[in-house]
């Protein structure tokens, strides 16, 4: 079945919405495949060192952050939304 994928402009080289045919893969999994598609290097961008997700970026799965469920072992559930954005401070 698969899932979409919502790129916010925090990839340059990547479309902004982006429909993905695989089932039951982390999160996790899902940066290393953007990342072995060649441009740009997802996993680089958005990971640090320690594969940890780099401040200032969100990853949103069906309207939740990753992070108020299992991080980046998350798994993307079929016709799941996973969005990709920078976080925004102001007042």
């Amino acid at each position: 079945m698969g899932f979409f994928f919502y790129n916010m402009g925090v990839l340059d080289g990547i479309p902004s919405k982006m429909r993905i045919e695989t089932d039951n893969i982390t999160v996790r999994q899902f940066i290393r495949h953007l990342s072995a598609t060649g441009k740009p290097n997802a996993a680089d961008i958005i990971l640090d060192n320690a594969s940890r997700v780099k401040p200032g970026f969100l990853l949103i799965l069906n309207g939740t952050n990753i992070f108020d469920r299992q991080g980046l072992d998350t798994i993307i559930p079929s016709e799941g939304q996973l969005l990709l954005t920078v976080e925004l401070y102001g007042g």
